[in-house]
């Protein structure tokens, strides 16, 4: 059953139309968030109202099951300001082209959901004062944008932009939990907007645009992986045995089924910096002892984790020149672990210059004096710079407002740029800056 006409039968069920005693039926309630535009004239329709009553886009009453649809002819689309296209099909509302929406509510464009339906992609495509900030059967459509969280109603996107005008899962950081970011683009609660959020050595970069922490963007992060030397939907892999010989891989084969470098059998794990026999059941390379690691710096023979049942030649460092992984170049030589920084050195420049030697990780800033105007913010925020209000940008190069969601200054408009600049560049957290 199509998705519309299953929510529509949805709906029937749960509110029942009404019957009035002295016969005359009640006035029809219109959905808030879709305003009644339409002229006076144009009120006396066939729709019924207690089926209008339920949502402004159903009309009529179906004899033969006594469900609330949007029509059961042409005649209940075209004269229903709120149908969501002008041609009667299956009942249900569709439209063929634009012309089809013309005086709709919902929106003056022909979308391409299935079944197609009047809609909108922006606020041109919706009478004033609707915006193009609705969503309605996954389609967007015009509505009534809100200007606070009290008329957001559905519990899926309770808080209101007030920018956008429309209604969200989360538009500050607040309305997430503590370990999570609210994506500007998405308006949900992620786990990442900058690499800075990921601290997990397996996974350390950031896929801004899923928000979602990565072990790749290109197959250069993948050359000191055991997995494989390919970089492949964010993680490491292989296709085939050439991915397989990097400095120390799970083994010699690409293990297809497994998505990534292993073994089958001990020939895959011939001169394999983890160990020359293989574990079958983890498809891993692995050593029994110490006497096993003679692939210098993989040098002790360990469990990955309490539990694991294999052990593997793990990398014990004595120098930088015993970290082959170019996100972790710098050796503790106290733990014997290689780390993204011991020093600013080690720090491969660009926003993230400076070495934090508390937790050995590269930040933008140890304090707000590390903040320029040139940054995105001028208070130091967890290794980053970053802004609370509009006052912390006056003096930024990139704009005059922060914005609430990534706390970095940013410009909407050139009036928030400083004088010879303009609004039109862009970062890739997906935000304005001024150029």
């Amino acid at each position: 059953m199509k998705p519309r006409l299953l929510v529509l039968l949805l709906l029937a069920l749960l509110w029942l139309p009404a019957c009035s005693d002295d016969g005359v039926s009640p006035q029809p309630e219109r959905d808030l968030s879709v305003p009644d535009l339409a002229a006076p004239d144009q009120q006396q329709v066939s729709c019924e109202s207690a089926c209008s009553s339920e949502a402004s886009y159903l009309c009529v009453m179906d004899s033969k099951t006594g469900q609330c649809v949007e029509c059961l002819d042409d005649a209940h689309c075209a004269a229903n300001p709120a149908a969501l296209g002008g041609r009667c099909a299956n009942q249900l509302c569709v439209c063929t082209d634009g012309a089809d929406c013309e005086g709709k509510v919902p929106g003056a464009r022909c979308t391409g959901t299935s079944p197609t339906s009047c809609g909108c992609a922006e606020d041109v495509d919706c009478q004033a004062p609707l915006r193009c900030v609705g969503q309605l059967f996954g389609a967007q459509i015009c509505a009534a944008p809100c200007t606070g969280d009290s008329d957001c109603t559905d519990p899926t996107r309770p808080h209101c932009n007030a920018v956008t005008g429309r209604c969200v899962a989360c538009a500050l950081d607040s309305h997430c939990k503590s370990s999570q970011h609210c994506h500007p683009v998405l308006a949900a609660c992620v786990s990442c907007l900058r690499d800075a959020h990921c601290t997990s050595q397996g996974a350390p970069l950031c896929d801004f645009e899923q928000g979602k922490c990565i072990v790749c963007r290109t197959s250069a992060d993948c050359k000191a992986n055991a997995s494989g030397s390919l970089c492949s939907g964010g993680y490491c892999t292989c296709k085939d045995a050439s991915h397989c010989k990097g400095p120390a891989p799970w083994g010699n084969s690409c293990i297809k089924k497994l998505n990534r470098c292993g073994c089958a059998g001990a020939t895959d794990c011939s001169g394999n910096a983890n160990g020359p026999a293989c574990s079958t059941s983890s498809g891993r390379c692995t050593c029994s002892g110490d006497g096993d690691c003679t692939s210098l710096p993989y040098s002790a023979c360990l469990e990955p984790y309490k539990g694991a049942g294999y052990m593997y030649c793990q990398l014990v460092c004595a120098s930088d020149q015993d970290c082959p992984n170019s996100r972790f170049p710098a050796c503790v030589a106290a733990s014997g672990k290689c780390v993204a920084c011991t020093a600013d050195g080690h720090c491969a420049g660009g926003w993230a210059a400076l070495c934090n030697t508390s937790n050995k990780q590269c930040v933008e800033c140890i304090d707000a004096a590390d903040c320029t105007t040139s940054s995105l913010g001028s208070s130091c925020a967890a290794g980053l710079c970053a802004c609370e209000t509009d006052a912390d940008c006056v003096a930024n190069e990139s704009g005059h407002r922060c914005e609430p969601g990534l706390s970095v200054c940013v410009c909407v408009v050139d009036a928030d740029c400083a004088s010879g600049k303009a609004c039109k560049g862009q970062t890739t957290f997906g935000v304005k800056v001024c150029q």
